[in-house]
Protein backbone atom coordinates (compact mmCIF):
# COMPACT_ATOMS: atom_id res chain seq x y z
CA UNK A 1 0.00 0.00 0.00
CA UNK A 2 2.70 2.74 0.91
CA UNK A 3 4.48 1.57 -2.10
CA UNK A 4 1.93 2.07 -4.30
CA UNK A 5 0.91 5.48 -3.43
CA UNK A 6 4.38 6.80 -2.95
CA UNK A 7 6.23 5.98 -6.35
CA UNK A 8 8.75 8.40 -5.79
CA UNK A 9 10.30 6.17 -2.83
CA UNK A 10 9.26 3.09 -4.08
CA UNK A 11 11.60 4.03 -7.14
CA UNK A 12 14.26 5.31 -4.81
CA UNK A 13 14.31 1.99 -2.71
CA UNK A 14 14.31 0.42 -5.89
CA UNK A 15 17.33 2.01 -7.19
CA UNK A 16 19.24 1.64 -4.31
CA UNK A 17 18.38 -2.25 -4.76
CA UNK A 18 19.58 -2.42 -7.90
CA UNK A 19 22.93 -0.97 -7.34
CA UNK A 20 23.75 -2.96 -4.60
CA UNK A 21 21.99 -6.47 -5.25
CA UNK A 22 21.62 -6.53 -9.30
CA UNK A 23 19.94 -9.58 -10.60
CA UNK A 24 19.96 -11.70 -7.61
CA UNK A 25 17.56 -11.68 -4.34
CA UNK A 26 18.47 -9.70 -1.55
CA UNK A 27 19.74 -11.64 1.37
CA UNK A 28 20.13 -10.11 5.35
CA UNK A 29 23.48 -9.64 4.27
CA UNK A 30 23.13 -6.44 2.10
CA UNK A 31 21.28 -5.34 5.38
CA UNK A 32 23.91 -2.53 5.93
CA UNK A 33 23.69 -1.37 2.59
CA UNK A 34 20.23 -0.53 1.97
CA UNK A 35 19.81 2.40 4.27
CA UNK A 36 16.33 3.51 2.36
CA UNK A 37 14.78 0.24 1.88
CA UNK A 38 14.89 0.22 5.93
CA UNK A 39 13.64 3.83 5.97
CA UNK A 40 10.25 3.10 3.75
CA UNK A 41 10.07 0.00 6.32
CA UNK A 42 10.18 2.11 9.62
CA UNK A 43 7.71 4.51 8.06
CA UNK A 44 5.26 2.53 6.72
CA UNK A 45 5.43 1.55 10.67
CA UNK A 46 4.98 4.28 11.94
CA UNK A 47 2.85 5.78 9.42
CA UNK A 48 -0.07 3.30 9.37
CA UNK A 49 0.93 1.06 12.58
CA UNK A 50 -0.43 -2.69 13.17
CA UNK A 51 -0.97 -2.17 17.19
CA UNK A 52 -2.22 1.47 17.12
CA UNK A 53 -3.49 1.03 20.72
CA UNK A 54 -0.26 -1.23 21.50
CA UNK A 55 -0.68 -4.25 23.90
CA UNK A 56 -2.55 -4.14 27.14
CA UNK A 57 -0.73 -4.59 30.15
CA UNK A 58 -1.56 -4.35 33.67
CA UNK A 59 -0.41 -2.28 36.57
CA UNK A 60 1.16 -5.13 39.34
CA UNK A 61 1.10 -3.16 41.75
CA UNK A 62 -0.54 0.18 42.59
CA UNK A 63 1.68 3.75 41.52
CA UNK A 64 1.60 6.82 40.62
CA UNK A 65 2.76 8.86 37.07
CA UNK A 66 2.74 13.10 36.87
CA UNK A 67 0.54 13.03 39.41
CA UNK A 68 -2.01 10.19 38.16
CA UNK A 69 -2.58 7.47 40.79
CA UNK A 70 -2.53 3.91 38.74
CA UNK A 71 -4.35 1.21 40.84
CA UNK A 72 -2.71 -2.60 41.12
CA UNK A 73 -4.36 -4.87 38.24
CA UNK A 74 -5.47 -1.73 36.15
CA UNK A 75 -5.22 -2.37 32.61
CA UNK A 76 -2.79 -0.10 30.90
CA UNK A 77 -2.83 1.05 26.95
CA UNK A 78 0.12 3.13 25.59
CA UNK A 79 -1.48 4.73 22.50
CA UNK A 80 0.92 3.89 19.58
CA UNK A 81 -0.84 5.77 17.45
CA UNK A 82 -0.71 8.84 19.49
CA UNK A 83 3.53 7.96 19.88
CA UNK A 84 3.99 8.17 16.59
CA UNK A 85 2.73 11.55 16.16
CA UNK A 86 3.96 14.23 18.65
CA UNK A 87 4.88 16.82 16.34
CA UNK A 88 8.27 17.48 18.13
CA UNK A 89 9.60 14.13 17.31
CA UNK A 90 7.75 13.37 14.20
CA UNK A 91 7.42 16.77 12.16
CA UNK A 92 4.56 16.48 9.08
CA UNK A 93 3.45 13.05 10.91
CA UNK A 94 0.47 12.41 8.61
CA UNK A 95 2.51 12.46 5.65
CA UNK A 96 4.68 9.28 4.36
CA UNK A 97 8.86 10.20 4.81
CA UNK A 98 11.34 7.90 4.80
CA UNK A 99 13.64 10.93 4.95
CA UNK A 100 12.63 11.25 8.27
CA UNK A 101 15.60 8.64 9.44
CA UNK A 102 18.11 9.78 6.33
CA UNK A 103 18.85 12.89 6.95
CA UNK A 104 20.50 15.00 9.55
CA UNK A 105 18.66 17.39 10.69
CA UNK A 106 15.19 15.37 11.62
CA UNK A 107 14.23 14.73 15.31
CA UNK A 108 14.46 10.72 14.31
CA UNK A 109 17.81 10.77 12.29
CA UNK A 110 21.12 8.35 13.67
CA UNK A 111 24.08 7.55 12.40
CA UNK A 112 25.76 5.42 11.00
CA UNK A 113 23.14 4.67 8.14
CA UNK A 114 24.78 1.30 8.21
CA UNK A 115 22.97 0.41 11.10
CA UNK A 116 20.03 2.86 11.97
CA UNK A 117 16.93 2.98 10.71
CA UNK A 118 16.05 -0.65 12.25
CA UNK A 119 13.09 -2.29 14.46
CA UNK A 120 15.69 -3.39 17.12
CA UNK A 121 16.51 -0.48 18.80
CA UNK A 122 17.29 3.65 18.67
CA UNK A 123 15.15 6.71 18.60
CA UNK A 124 11.52 6.37 17.70
CA UNK A 125 10.65 2.45 17.70
CA UNK A 126 7.85 1.86 19.75
CA UNK A 127 6.08 -0.42 17.60
CA UNK A 128 7.43 -3.64 19.69
CA UNK A 129 7.00 -2.13 23.39
CA UNK A 130 9.90 -0.55 26.14
CA UNK A 131 11.73 -2.03 28.81
CA UNK A 132 11.29 -5.55 30.18
CA UNK A 133 8.52 -5.78 27.85
CA UNK A 134 9.52 -5.26 24.79
CA UNK A 135 8.50 -7.97 21.92
CA UNK A 136 10.83 -10.99 21.91
CA UNK A 137 10.72 -11.66 18.75
CA UNK A 138 11.61 -7.95 17.20
CA UNK A 139 15.11 -8.97 16.15
CA UNK A 140 13.10 -11.81 14.13
CA UNK A 141 10.63 -9.15 12.67
CA UNK A 142 13.43 -6.35 12.32
CA UNK A 143 15.70 -9.48 9.93
CA UNK A 144 12.40 -10.93 8.04
CA UNK A 145 10.55 -7.78 7.38
CA UNK A 146 14.09 -6.60 5.64
CA UNK A 147 14.44 -9.12 3.85
CA UNK A 148 10.64 -9.74 2.22
CA UNK A 149 10.32 -6.24 2.08
CA UNK A 150 13.80 -5.79 0.05
CA UNK A 151 12.61 -8.48 -1.66
CA UNK A 152 9.24 -7.64 -2.92
CA UNK A 153 10.45 -4.19 -4.10
CA UNK A 154 13.45 -6.31 -5.82
CA UNK A 155 11.05 -7.79 -7.87
CA UNK A 156 8.11 -5.84 -8.80
CA UNK A 157 6.52 -2.40 -9.49
CA UNK A 158 3.28 -1.75 -7.20
CA UNK A 159 0.62 0.62 -7.96
CA UNK A 160 -2.35 1.81 -7.62
CA UNK A 161 -5.00 -0.01 -10.17
CA UNK A 162 -6.45 2.04 -12.96
CA UNK A 163 -10.04 1.25 -13.36
CA UNK A 164 -10.88 0.14 -17.18
CA UNK A 165 -14.18 2.53 -17.21
CA UNK A 166 -12.42 5.82 -16.04
CA UNK A 167 -9.02 5.47 -16.83
CA UNK A 168 -8.55 7.20 -13.26
CA UNK A 169 -6.92 5.67 -10.51
CA UNK A 170 -8.66 3.86 -7.85
CA UNK A 171 -8.51 5.33 -4.59
CA UNK A 172 -6.74 3.25 -1.51
CA UNK A 173 -8.71 3.77 1.87
CA UNK A 174 -5.36 4.09 3.75
CA UNK A 175 -7.51 3.93 7.21
CA UNK A 176 -10.04 1.68 6.93
CA UNK A 177 -8.88 -1.55 8.89
CA UNK A 178 -10.33 -4.63 10.69
CA UNK A 179 -11.18 -3.79 14.60
CA UNK A 180 -8.86 -6.14 15.64
CA UNK A 181 -6.31 -5.48 18.50
CA UNK A 182 -3.35 -6.42 15.28
CA UNK A 183 -4.52 -4.84 12.79
CA UNK A 184 -4.82 -5.32 8.91
CA UNK A 185 -6.14 -2.97 5.71
CA UNK A 186 -9.40 -3.81 4.66
CA UNK A 187 -9.13 -5.33 1.04
CA UNK A 188 -8.33 -2.75 -1.20
CA UNK A 189 -6.81 -2.93 -4.96
CA UNK A 190 -3.37 -2.23 -6.70
CA UNK A 191 -1.17 -3.69 -9.07
CA UNK A 192 1.97 -6.16 -8.91
CA UNK A 193 4.03 -6.26 -12.40
CA UNK A 194 7.23 -8.17 -12.39
CA UNK A 195 10.27 -5.57 -13.05
CA UNK A 196 11.77 -7.46 -15.53
CA UNK A 197 11.72 -10.85 -17.47
CA UNK A 198 14.63 -11.75 -16.04
CA UNK A 199 13.69 -10.92 -12.21
CA UNK A 200 9.93 -12.68 -12.92
CA UNK A 201 12.07 -16.33 -14.12
CA UNK A 202 13.73 -16.10 -11.18
CA UNK A 203 11.24 -15.85 -8.68
CA UNK A 204 9.43 -18.88 -10.42
CA UNK A 205 12.16 -20.79 -10.46
CA UNK A 206 12.36 -20.28 -6.62
CA UNK A 207 8.93 -21.15 -6.09
CA UNK A 208 8.95 -24.04 -7.75
CA UNK A 209 12.06 -25.07 -5.77
CA UNK A 210 10.04 -24.55 -2.65
CA UNK A 211 6.48 -25.44 -3.43
CA UNK A 212 6.81 -28.46 -2.41
CA UNK A 213 7.35 -28.02 1.09
CA UNK A 214 5.13 -25.20 0.99
CA UNK A 215 1.21 -25.33 2.29
CA UNK A 216 -0.70 -22.79 0.35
Amino acid sequence: MAMALHPYWQKKAQAEIDRVCGDRFPTIDDFASLPTVRACLKETIRWRSGVPLGVPHQAERDDEYRGVTIKKDTIILACEWSINRVPEKYPDAESFRPDRYLEPGWPTYQEPLTKYPNFRDGKSMHTFGWGRRTCLGKDIVDDEMFVTGASVLWGFNMSQKICPRTGEPVSIDTQSTNSHVILEPSPFYMDFKPRSAVKAKLIMDNYSSVQPILKV
